[in-house]
């Protein structure tokens, strides 16, 4: 997979690697938070499984769910995906 940012070719990543990178840094922010799985899972409305799935890098989830995952956190998505980057 390509990855652009800001229209521009950065860097070519498998996308397995972008999900457990993605899923690497939800982790972390909700760790930071000191907040668990499960009351994340709460306040998201996503099954814990899910959340544990995404943390793993095994599941592809939707801008949707990102977005309820960084409300869940509270961070925008926009900020959230900036986070990402930078990371």
């Amino acid at each position: 997979e390509e990855l652009y940012y800001n229209g521009k070719l950065v860097e070519t990543k498998k996308i397995e690697d972008i999900r457990v990178y993605i899923g690497n840094v939800i982790s972390k922010a909700r760790e930071d938070k000191n907040i668990t799985q499960v009351e994340l899972a709460k306040i998201t409305k996503i099954h814990q499984a899910d959340i544990s799935r995404i943390e793993q890098g095994l599941s592809n989830p939707s801008v949707k769910t990102l977005d309820r995952i960084a409300k869940g956190l509270g961070l925008n998505l926009k900020l959230f995906l900036e986070w990402c980057w930078e990371k």
